[in-house]
Order: C-alpha cells, then structure tokens, then sequence
C-alpha cells in the first residue's frame, strides 16, 4: 500500500468517527436520523435525502426528508406530501426483496428518468419531486440493512456537484456510485 492510499483510509475513518461522534450527541430517534439525513445530503452533495422505514401495515412510509430547491434553499418537510409505497412498488420499493429467501435488497438507480419507461409509482415520485426541486435527473435508492434482513430505504435526489469538479450536472451511473 503505497502512502496516498494508506492516507485516503484514514481519511476515511476520521470522516467515518466525525459521523459516528455526530450522531452519538443526538439525544432521540428522531434528532438522530434528521441529522443522518442533513449529513447525507450534505456529504453525499444531492437535492434530496429521505428515509423510509417500514409502517405498521408493511408499507414504506418516508419518515423524514431534508431537501434544498434549485436555488439551494431549504425546503421545509411540512411542504412535502406523504409518501408510502408497497414492496416492489417504484424506484423506493424495487430495492427490497419481494420473493424467495431474500432478506436483503439492492441499490437502485434511475438517470435521466423516461417517463414511458417507468411505473405509474415512479411517474407520480418524479412528478411531486418536479414540483418542489425542479427538474429531476437522478433518483438512487439505497436498502438500509440490519442484521438479519433490510428495514427501511435511504433515497436521493440529483447529485448537484462533485468535488473535483464543483459542476452542477447529473450522474453518470458510474459516478454516482463511486461518489458514494
């Protein structure tokens, strides 16, 4: 291991204990997962950033959001409208499993959304999504997974720049990914 990459690792770690110290300060549930989100945004340099965790009648309801418009500007979560899907159903349901011996799910990412492409679900997302952050040219969807079987989905919406970069254009797939 030559010395950029031993110092790109503890880069990572340090930034890992900062997150971890971060959250540990928090003093409930739901001061945790805002702030988990307001980090992942901010981190992760996207529009949006949502959780969703599973209801009491198995539906994946989004419990919370941090979100900026077009002009970086904070859109409160009380303009949101609710949000649930069902197993399987859109871009935020497509992530967990729904057949079989599977406890696990899978990311999903939609670039530069067609919409004769995409279910009545996710046509309805991007239109609500539109509304608030403008055009919608990304949307990833990340299982959040336990021990023994996935709990919830953490959701994105429009990589707006990179740091190399500091460009405001959407996501290669590829890049999306290694940004993560």
């Amino acid at each position: 291991m030559n010395n950029q990459s031993v110092l790109d690792v503890l880069e990572q770690v340090e930034i890992k204990r900062n997150l971890r110290l971060s959250l540990l300060k928090c003093k409930t549930r739901q001061e945790t997962l805002l702030r988990a989100l307001n980090l992942a945004r901010e981190k992760l340099k996207v529009q949006s950033a949502s959780i969703f965790l599973f209801n009491k009648v198995g539906l994946l309801e989004r419990i919370h959001i941090d979100s900026v418009n077009s002009k970086g500007e904070k859109i409160e979560e009380e303009t949101w409208l609710r949000e649930a899907y069902k197993i399987g159903e859109g871009i935020t349901g497509e992530v967990l499993p729904f057949q079989g011996k599977e406890f696990y799910g899978a990311p999903k990412i939609i670039n530069f959304p067609i919409q004769d492409q995409l279910d009545e679900s996710t046509k309805s997302k991007l239109k609500l999504y539109s509304e608030q952050l403008g055009e919608v040219k990304c949307i990833a969807s990340f299982p959040l997974d336990g021990q023994n079987r996935t709990y919830g989905v953490l959701e994105i919406v429009n990589k707006i720049s990179y740091p190399e970069t500091n460009n405001n254009t959407p996501a290669t797939q590829e890049r999306y990914v290694n940004s993560i």
